[in-house]
């Protein structure tokens, strides 16, 4: 399978990074790491989002199925983040294995009736009392000049990312984004945050 990230897996974390940090410390702040804590990101891309985790003491695994975003992960997180090149909707890994469970910026990715078989895989991979964090768009509504042209800025990014992508981006918006998911897989909110005048979310849920 043709790897969409191989030009720019290098390139990721300059690019985004800055941004990503500032969503992802939201979350660390909806639920605190703690000591040897399992935490599985689906999606991990580069490994930066688990690394915040493995500073504080959490032993951190991730899948991907870019080969080029792996490779970066492995330099990153090294010997002791648990790496794989697997699919989200099949992950290689044990039932009720994880304390928290980390879905940044991957489900607008997906064809739909992959992105809910992803979130089923996910509730069978927690723990009886774990967590997800869920962090992508926002169907809106958008809030002033800073959400429409931080819409627009979204739009130039998942068209650049090819037409697959923003179809799939498209059809995510179009079902009411995470609310869509939550409601079809019965996890609960605990608490959630609307940023970027209404275009992301940030939402720790349980099952």
């Amino acid at each position: 399978m043709a790897d969409p990230y191989k030009k720019v897996a290098a390139l990721y974390d300059r690019l985004f990074g800055k941004f990503n940090k500032g969503l992802w410390e939201i979350g660390l702040s909806f639920h605190r790491p703690q000591q040897n804590m399992r935490v599985l990101d689906i999606g991990c891309g580069t490994g930066a989002h688990l690394r915040l985790y493995q500073k504080s003491g959490c032993a951190v695994f991730g899948i991907d199925m870019s080969p080029s975003m792996l490779q970066q992960a492995r330099k990153r997180l090294g010997p002791s983040g648990g790496l794989c090149l697997a699919n989200g909707a099949q992950p290689p890994l044990g039932k009720h294995s994880f304390d928290l469970i980390l879905l940044s910026f991957a489900l607008h990715e997906m064809p739909a009736a992959i992105r809910f078989d992803v979130v089923r895989s996910a509730k069978q991979l927690l723990k009886a009392n774990g967590r997800l964090i869920m962090i992508d768009y926002h169907p809106g509504p958008k809030k002033g000049v800073k959400g429409r042209l931080f819409k627009l800025f979204i739009m130039c990014v998942e068209m650049a990312a090819g037409m697959q992508h923003f179809v799939n981006y498209r059809n995510f918006l179009s079902h009411n984004g995470l609310a869509e998911i939550l409601s079809r897989h019965g996890l609960s909110m605990v608490k959630r945050k609307i940023v970027s005048g209404g275009n992301l979310a940030v939402v720790l849920v349980q099952p």
